[in-house]
């Protein structure tokens, strides 16, 4: 191989390109055909240029970087969707960077509305792989978006409209596409008066506020399956069987258990966890209280005392079950089934454990009245058959009968008239044949 006149290399590992004359210089690819690939340094704008073609000459500092030239490699087969902007068009979503607050331009005096500036991002067309692209709106001042309707829910949002990027409402949220057109906010209009709601889509750390709502919704137990509470096979024992939950977007399974930590007050009204029990039965305290026995009486600890007790059963995220004691006593099983949730909680069943259940207990019954799970239907309400378990029965609150301690005074007693002057022993009567009032006294 030689060098040609004009190509010369030098001490510094260069080479330099030309014959010293106020020409072009290239260096050309010579292959078979007309087509002559070329670099070339072009003396009139002091640049270089690529050509394909030996003709067509591009500023190599200006080539194209749109992201449709930015290839994503490694595709298997033939990919219809290969680079950059073929993952915007077919992930991304039309919606509001910033800005884009609607308020009312004069409340109570017009209809009309100011938007702040808006920056987001458009489909330009109605279909999945439309191309997306950035914009920015000017703010906008006492306007009546076409299509806003008094006496009703409006949704107000962006079309792209063919490039003019024109704010509109509807009271059909459905009318709205997915692709040019998206929601920056709801209003209510009745009159001259509006009411206004940000609820428009926003696109701006989308993943990271998702998340947040999770968390502020369901805490940090947001319950799959399983995990349902129930009485174990052994009397006064409780059993939980394997769960799936969720924390925001990460999933985790419980074990089954069949065993319990109670939490309760003594003393100085600090909460204290027992420890691992197997029945309700057992003592919890370190000294004689058993659990079916007991309630939480503000920092202490009460008899049930012939009454009914409510246990609040919650599952922590290691899959062990804590009971905590219900805080009153309760005459019959309708009073009981009406019990809601301690007002007061030990902090690790607020913050951490989650409720699953509940259990109902007569004071050291052999064996639980219900075990009820919080996770697939409300806790049960008593449908009383025994008038017994009515609420309220020593309530004087009927009048107009007489007590069965005969303390209440009446003006009148009626007795059904019979032909008959005797009765059962201690009956009081009235005889119609011969007009008398008879008591019967044998």
């Amino acid at each position: 191989m030689g060098l040609y006149k004009w190509l010369r290399g030098t001490r510094e590992n260069l080479f330099g390109i030309g014959d010293g004359l106020d020409t072009n210089k290239g260096i050309e690819a010579t292959i078979p055909g007309a087509t002559k690939p070329t670099i070339r340094y072009n003396i009139t704008t002091d640049k270089w240029e690529l050509s394909q073609d030996g003709v067509t000459y591009v500023e190599i500092g200006y080539l194209p970087h749109d992201a449709k030239y930015v290839i994503i490699p490694d595709g298997i087969g033939t990919p219809t969707y290969d680079d950059l902007q073929d993952f915007l068009n077919m992930t991304s979503s039309a919606g509001r960077l910033t800005g884009g607050v609607i308020t009312a331009h004069d409340a109570g005096v017009d209809a009309k509305l100011n938007i702040s500036e808006l920056e987001g991002m458009i489909f330009t067309d109605t279909t999945l792989g439309s191309t997306i692209i950035y914009f920015k709106k000017a703010a906008q001042d006492e306007i009546t978006p076409t299509g806003l309707t008094d006496l009703a829910v409006n949704w107000i949002y962006m079309d792209y409209d063919g490039g003019a990027l024109t704010y509109k409402a509807t009271v059909t949220r459905s009318n709205i596409n997915d692709y040019s057109m998206f929601v920056i906010g709801r209003v209510w209009v009745n009159g001259n008066n509006i009411e206004i709601q940000e609820t428009g889509y926003s696109i701006y750390n989308r993943d990271r506020r998702a998340h947040n709502r999770l968390i502020l919704k369901y805490g940090g137990m947001e319950w799959i399956s399983g995990g349902i509470l129930s009485a174990h096979g052994t009397a006064l024992r409780l059993a939980c069987d394997a769960g799936s939950w969720y924390v925001a977007n990460y999933a985790y399974a419980t074990d089954a258990a069949d065993t319990f930590y109670v939490w309760y007050k003594t003393g100085g009204g600090a909460w204290t966890k027992s420890a691992e029990l197997s029945l309700f039965s057992a003592i919890f305290d370190g000294g004689s209280s058993t659990v079916f026995e007991c309630y939480q009486d503000g920092t202490s600890l009460g008899a049930l005392n012939s009454k009914y007790g409510v246990y609040w059963v919650f599952l922590c995220p290691e899959g062990d079950l804590y009971v905590v004691l219900g805080d009153a006593t309760y005459a019959n099983i309708g009073a009981a089934q009406a019990a809601t949730i301690p007002a007061s909680l030990p902090p690790y069943c607020v913050n951490w454990a989650s409720l699953i259940g509940r259990v109902i207990c007569y004071d050291g019954a052999a064996a639980f009245y219900s075990v009820e799970s919080a996770l697939t239907m409300p806790f049960t309400l008593s449908a009383v058959v025994d008038h017994g378990s009515l609420a309220g029965l020593a309530d004087d609150d009927h009048t107009q009968y007489v007590l069965a301690d005969g303390t209440r005074a009446i003006n009148e007693l009626y007795l059904t008239p019979k032909v008959s002057s005797t009765g059962a022993e201690g009956t009081m009567f009235y005889d119609s044949d011969d007009d008398h009032v008879w008591v019967a006294t044998e």
